[in-house]
């Protein structure tokens, strides 16, 4: 019986969305390559045959493909060194992303920089991944600000883990964008699967969604689910009512 309530809740939650069977099916297929690309990747640097660095976001996808399906083209998206499914929700192409995890030209940054640190901004608005967390966060404001001055309808996306909420530049810039009422959306991802830490010791907070509320960001809730944070991620982006902020 509680199987049955729980696949009728499910059912109700997709028919919610407004999405056609194309769209349900390009979601399942991007969480599924995303998947599917995180596990070969890693096979292949244990393996010795992939250069440099790779940085699993293995257990995410669903948040980030579900935040960044929301997203327009023209929509900016500023990503961590974790958050490659976002980046080929928004996308990204796929051999071209490989080309630049094996240096080549052909890659998004023609072998030029670390191979995790992928973006395409004058195509597919995505911003370079940075190593110092997070701060994109800033850059984001400062496009959040040139979108709302020009009077354009398009917002940006940040995108980092809960260990860069004890970080000054996260405190910064939601503060900012909440004093600008900047159309910008904020999301946290728990990365407790990937690096194991003991949040408290970092930060006196138990939840991170408590910390935006002391900056005038409302939150959006905490899920993985990617119907939730898809609806959550188009809500904020199509409402135009300055920041949000969500843990996932």
């Amino acid at each position: 019986m509680a199987t049955k309530v729980s696949a009728k809740k499910d059912e109700d939650e997709v028919s919610s969305l407004g999405l056609s069977d194309e769209q349900l099916k390009d979601i399942l297929s991007k969480l599924k390559l995303c998947r599917y690309l995180d596990e070969r990747m890693e096979a292949l640097y244990r393996q010795g045959r992939l250069p440099g660095a790779i940085y699993s976001g293995r257990g995410q996808e669903g948040t980030h493909v579900g935040v960044a399906y929301a997203l327009r083209k023209d929509d900016s998206l500023f990503p961590t060194h974790r958050d490659l499914s976002a980046q080929l929700t928004k996308g990204l192409d796929l051999k071209r992303v490989m080309a630049q995890y094996w240096g080549r030209i052909d890659g998004y940054l023609r072998g030029r920089d670390g191979n995790s640190h992928i973006g395409d901004w004058d195509g597919n608005r995505t911003f370079a991944v940075i190593s110092h967390l997070p701060i994109a966060y800033p850059i984001a404001c400062g496009a959040a600000l040139a979108y709302k001055l020009r009077g354009e309808p398009r917002v940006a996306m940040g995108i980092c883990g809960d260990g860069s909420t004890s970080n000054g530049r996260w405190h910064e810039a939601l503060n900012t964008s909440a004093i600008h009422q900047l159309p910008v959306v904020w999301v946290v991802t728990t990365t407790s699967s990937r690096i194991p830490r003991r949040t408290r010791s970092s930060s006196a907070c138990r939840r991170s969604p408590s910390a935006p509320r002391g900056t005038g960001c409302p939150a959006c809730g905490s899920t993985r689910r990617t119907c939730s944070t898809y609806t959550a991620s188009r809500t904020r982006r199509s409402s135009g009512r300055g920041p949000a902020a969500g843990r996932r």
